[in-house]
């Protein structure tokens, strides 16, 4: 019942196990003899709890061979703490170091820093990035490191200290955010919407296999096909595309979009807005539906300003409070979105009712508090986290302090789900480990870090910096999304999960999946969080 946030930091790993509920006391370990360069995931499958469990964790020490007569020790302390910063200042009384980074994604041409914090003066201290010596500027309490960030790619910076210890941050390299965003794009729309117009899912945005360079028509057997469907989760590519619409006015993105939309409406979804996962309108009507195809709409309305958007958008959502209630704890409900929309249309009367519906389920979301009800997964960052953001938009729509004041109470939920280790994968990236399963072409269970839901949180800490002025919330925000974009690569491809864990049940993992299926997401929180859309 803990989130374990877990550092293979050489000498300097440690456990962070946060209580799940985020209530203290918590607990520690700390490295303070030997080295841990990895950890495994054991016993994870579909017969052993499927979802519901993460497995055994092992850390792996340092590959090594002893000779006869010779000894190698590993040792550390267990420890109770009260938190986050208890805890690092616990690690440094036993004589550890702590890494940091302000940001672990960097652009080419700014400049990359490293802080090593500790307590007391190290010995015969150096650094290396990428194996190539770096400078290292002492300074109180910590060891610098600046350099120029290069070529595009993975970065390594290793610290060396006290003969013979080390310890390590992860970043990575990209060209440029923007252009990142704009080839992923341009993918999608030339790669990844079906053109076939014999092919009922025409104007659908579709998986994509990368190790077949083609989309994939999901018709081979697979552990879930619902999870590789032409809608669902597939939408976020829809509600990129119509984000990035706004932002460019790209006319070839307007045409695969009124396709898209056209396809939406007519396959997707029945007369009266009942939203299906497949175009044979069998699968899965799911809550998560209405939410995901309401934004798409919302955007589509503020990118063009046709009313006919405003309408399905307000319409889709009617059906989902028709069907669903108002206890269904729904990822990225768009209440300033949809309401904006309905004023700015001219939508008096639609715009009160959706008001009142959206009121009725804060009004759930209050009297349940903590008691968060399972979903598809019973206790996950995806079901704390929309709550949260649902509550503070509400706040901010209303003033109505009650909505702040839970709000509040429950962020220390959501921040356990997120570690401070020093690397792209895992600083601020909520624990998941299901997804790289049902998502992905490798169908492993096991950590996926990141995985691009775990982008939400950083839109529940942009949504609470606007509810309460507090900036360090919009930095962390940042680094949410940004350490998402590790999921993008250079040439408009993507993964929908990292699976991180050197080896899960004795398999070799370490992978970017070969899927691209859902991640997209992580770009639409991205644009919120960079451009408030």
């Amino acid at each position: 019942r803990t989130h374990a946030h877990i550092w293979e930091g050489e000498n300097a790993a440690y456990v962070n196990a946060l209580r799940m509920g985020a209530f203290g006391p918590h607990l520690g370990m700390a490295l303070t003899k030997g080295s841990v360069k990895s950890y495994e995931i054991w016993e994870r499958g579909r017969k052993k709890a499927n979802s519901q469990t993460r497995g055994i964790i092992a850390l792996n020490p340092i590959n090594l061979v002893l000779k006869p007569g010779e000894s190698y020790s590993l040792q550390w302390n267990l420890f109770v703490h009260n938190g986050n910063e208890d805890f690092r200042r616990q690690l440094l009384e036993r004589g550890s170091v702590i890494a940091s980074c302000p940001k672990y994604i960097y652009e080419k041409g700014e400049t990359i820093k490293m802080e090593v914090h500790s307590t007391r003066p190290l010995k015969k201290y150096s650094a290396q990035m990428n194996g190539v010596p770096v400078a290292v500027t002492p300074n109180k309490d910590s060891y610098i490191v600046k350099v120029p960030a290069g070529q595009a790619g993975k970065v390594r910076i290793d610290f060396f200290y006290d003969d013979g210890k080390q310890t390590h941050a992860d970043l990575l390299i990209i060209d440029n955010e923007k252009e990142l965003i704009r080839k992923r794009v341009d993918f999608i729309r030339t790669h990844q919407q079906m053109t076939d117009p014999k092919d009922p899912r025409f104007g659908a945005y579709m998986v994509y296999d990368n190790e077949g360079d083609s989309i994939y028509p999901n018709n081979t057997p697979n552990c879930n096909p619902v999870d590789r469907d032409e809608g669902a989760e597939r939408v976020g590519m829809g509600v990129l595309l119509a984000k990035q619409y706004r932002l460019t006015k790209d006319k070839l993105l307007k045409t695969s979009l009124l396709n898209y939309a056209h396809f939406l409406r007519e396959k997707l979804q029945t007369k009266d807005y009942v939203t299906y996962s497949s175009v044979d309108q069998t699968n899965r009507n799911r809550g998560y539906n209405y939410i995901w195809v309401a934004d798409f709409y919302f955007q589509m309305y503020q990118a063009t300003g046709n009313k006919l958007y405003a309408v399905h958008g307000y319409q889709t959502l009617q059906s989902m409070f028709r069907q669903f209630g108002y206890g269904f704890y729904a990822i990225g409900i768009p209440v300033q979105l949809g309401l904006q929309s309905l004023k700015k249309a001219d939508m008096t009367k639609e715009y009160k009712k959706l008001l009142s519906d959206f009121v009725k389920t804060g009004d759930v979301f209050i009297k349940n508090g903590l008691n968060y009800p399972a979903h598809e997964v019973n206790y996950e960052q995806s079901i704390v986290a929309p709550a949260i953001q649902f509550l503070a938009q509400l706040y901010l729509v209303t003033k109505d302090n009650k909505y702040l004041d839970e709000v509040k109470r429950q962020m220390p939920v959501v921040e356990a789900f997120n570690g401070f280790q020093p690397s792209y994968h895992l600083n601020e990236v909520g624990i998941r480990h299901w997804d790289g399963h049902w998502f992905g072409k490798r169908e492993m269970f096991g950590d996926t870090f990141p995985h691009y839901w775990s982008s939400i949180t950083g839109a529940v800490y942009y949504y609470y910096a606007l509810c309460t002025g507090d900036k360090s919330y919009m930095e962390r925000a940042q680094n949410v999304v940004r350490n998402n974009l590790c999921l993008f690569f250079e040439d408009g491809r993507a993964s929908c999960a990292y699976m991180y864990p050197y080896k899960i049940n004795g398999i070799k993992a370490q992978f970017y999946d070969p899927y691209a299926n859902d991640q997209d997401w992580a770009l639409v929180y991205y644009l919120l969080v960079n451009h408030g859309i």
